[in-house]
């Protein structure tokens, strides 16, 4: 089985004057292919389309697209079985006076529209039982059972509703309205009896509108156009199918109907009415606005030809041509000549209605025009006659009750309570907590990264300047610790004795947590000088010497370190360090990813280029064996245990 689908393609398959020349290498490989397959019946081609009129007629010959299967729009009974489907699972089910109203109400409209019709109807429902949720963002818990579809809403749905058909083009049939229903009723009725008689499928259409079932071969030939099968069956059944295409040949088969009168008489309600009682039929428009919105024709005439030859191809159908005088007076010769010669090679078989409408009288149409209701034994010329008496009673009656019923009291309508506030969904209260919790959960994410990158940005700038003054030259005395064998005095009298590389370790293992930690730590250089020096006048210039780089020390540090920065570690020496980064959370907990977590935004550092160190720096030489220091010999600040670093340190 092999489906071409070609309503979104339709003009690719086509050849029409406008692209004849674009799109014939398509077509002829589509043809080749298909007059190629062998005849075994074990491959079925389906295709779709809802645009017939502009297939390739190749297409439609028989052993390709033979067997042509068209779904019209639902008439008036199943219109109302498809507003019953889409209802019947509402709790207040609509009564069948409502549906048999709605049906009569949506001609035109396919099984989308209807569905549409009654999801837009519940939708006001909707917004008249409960107008709060609209001012909320939030999933409010509602009843369901409380909201009731009733008839209004309905008739508000009508209003934001279109029917596709009604979008591409004009539809014409509709029912007549109930303020002239009582002056038109009886002529509808006397034409429609007589296109019963006339046209056998407009019988099949009223017995369809009742309800009714068509069992009889009569009924079935007037649905098909009195082109009855006859089937495999004895000679009485055979025999009985012919008896019965013989009487329906005796019927006319193309009656054409004109409803003429001044303007005002109901022609312009009579035709649409005459159109939707007979809605089973497709109806083809012969207008002049229809004609020249033919977007596949270059011309009228070409226009008027194709709706011809697609109203013989659906046939029965019907072809409606309204407002026939000024459609003769403006049309050119060579379109009455087309539409006369079109009605003229019609096969007297083939079941088309001509319906015409015109706003003169019949003394007064062209008498060119009326030849085409003369030569044919089924026309009908009616001239609409002003209603008698009993019609116009009928009419003012209805208008002269509603005039002389009291009036109803208008009532101060009292301003509306604002409506009560509804409890939310269990799911938005469950999520909107997930939210906060995951919300808290990236806060402490993000705070815990922040005080991280603050006490690692302070241990990179207290390494770059111990490690800068570490490789200046001018700083060699101060950079590694004093030897016992060197200077036996300064371990007696120096406390805390403390140097650059000593600096350095401490920066890395346990750290400075503040700037103040440090600087402590790098007064102890002076004080320890003059410890050793005492009053001694030689440690006048060793002294001062430790001073200045204590200076340089804190002017680097200056430099270096922002105000943020150092009110950040402040904060977070005296809160006792860092804090630790929360536990993830659980995926159910909340709706986001535990890693999506925004980086941090570093402390601004002010930068400064360090001093180049010299080119060649005389580094103090490592010991063979290192010095071990006692943790009580060095109680500063932060004490610890310190060995001499290597040199690669």
């Amino acid at each position: 089985m092999l489906n071409v689908s070609t309503s979104q393609a339709a003009a690719s398959i086509a050849r029409s004057s406008k692209t004849d020349q674009l799109h014939n290498s398509i077509v002829s490989t589509l043809l080749a292919l298909m007059d190629g397959l062998d005849h075994r019946g074990q491959i079925v081609i389906i295709g779709a389309t809802n645009r017939i009129d502009s297939l390739d007629p190749a297409l439609r010959r028989p052993g390709r697209f033979d067997r042509e299967l068209a779904f019209p729009l639902p008439n008036q009974t199943a219109r109302s079985t498809i507003l019953s489907i889409h209802t019947r699972l509402w709790s207040d089910q609509l009564s069948q006076d409502v549906l048999e109203e709605l049906a009569a109400k949506t001609v035109g409209y396919c099984g989308a529209d209807l569905k549409g019709l009654c999801t837009e109807a519940s939708m006001r429902a909707l917004r008249r039982a409960y107008p709060q949720i609209y001012d909320s963002n939030d999933k409010l818990l509602v009843d369901a059972s409380s909201v009731h579809v009733e008839r209004r809403d309905f008739m508000a749905a009508f209003a934001a509703i279109t029917p596709a058909s009604h979008r591409s083009a004009a539809t014409h049939a509709r029912p007549l309205p109930k303020l002239v229903e009582p002056l038109l009723k009886q002529n509808l009725a006397s034409i429609l009896q007589h296109l019963e008689g006339s046209f056998p499928p407009a019988a099949a259409c009223q017995v369809q509108s009742q309800g009714e079932g068509r069992t009889d071969t009569l009924q079935a030939g007037r649905q098909h156009g009195c082109q009855l099968m006859l089937l495999d069956s004895d000679e009485e059944d055979v025999a009985g199918q012919e008896r019965s295409m013989l009487a329906l040949a005796e019927q006319q088969q193309q009656p054409r109907v004109l409803l003429c009168g001044p303007v005002g008489a109901g022609q312009a309600y009579l035709g649409p009415a005459l159109l939707h009682a007979l809605e089973g039929l497709p109806v083809h428009a012969l207008g002049l606005p229809s004609l020249l919105a033919d977007a596949n024709s270059r011309s009228p005439e070409e226009a008027l030809v194709h709706a011809f030859m697609e109203a013989c191809r659906g046939a029965p159908s019907i072809l409606y041509l309204p407002h026939l005088q000024a459609w003769w007076e403006t049309a050119h010769a060579a379109l009455r000549a087309t539409l006369w010669m079109l009605l003229a090679g019609l096969a007297p078989d083939l079941p088309l209605l001509l319906l015409t409408t015109a706003d003169v009288g019949l003394q007064d149409m062209d008498p060119e025009a009326l030849q085409l209701f003369q030569n044919s034994t089924g026309a009908v010329a009616q001239e609409l006659e002003p209603p008698d008496a009993k019609e116009r009673r009928a009419f003012f009656a209805e208008i002269c009750a509603a005039l002389a019923a009291k009036p109803v009291p208008r009532q101060k309508r009292a301003a509306k309570p604002p409506p009560p506030q509804l409890p939310r969904a269990p799911e938005a209260v469950a999520a909107e907590a997930a939210a906060a919790a995951q919300a808290e959960h990236r806060k402490a994410v993000a705070a815990a990264a922040a005080e991280e990158t603050a006490v690692r940005q302070l241990r990179m700038i207290l390494r770059d300047i111990a490690s800068a003054m570490l490789c200046t030259r001018r700083w060699q005395a101060f950079a590694e610790p004093v030897h016992p064998d060197d200077d036996p005095e300064y371990w007696q009298r120096v406390t805390n004795p403390m140097d650059v590389a000593t600096l350095l370790a401490r920066v890395d293992h346990p750290g400075y947590p503040t700037a103040a930690s440090f600087l402590e730590d790098v007064a102890l250089i002076p004080k320890g000088m003059e410890q050793r020096w005492r009053d001694d006048p030689d440690g006048l210039r060793p002294c001062s010497k430790a001073r200045a780089l204590q200076d340089e020390l804190h002017s680097r540090l200056e430099a270096r370190l922002s105000s943020e920065l150092r009110a950040a570690t402040d904060a977070i020496a005296a809160r006792g360090g860092p804090l630790k980064a929360p536990v993830p959370l659980a995926p159910g907990d909340s709706p986001g990813q535990d890693h999506d977590i925004d980086e941090p935004v570093p402390f601004p550092v002010q930068h400064q280029p360090e001093s180049a160190p010299s080119q060649n720096p005389q580094l103090p030489v490592a010991s063979e064996n290192p010095v071990m220091l006692p943790a009580s010999s060095s109680p500063g600040p932060i004490g610890a245990t310190w060995q001499q670093p290597s040199r690669s340190a």
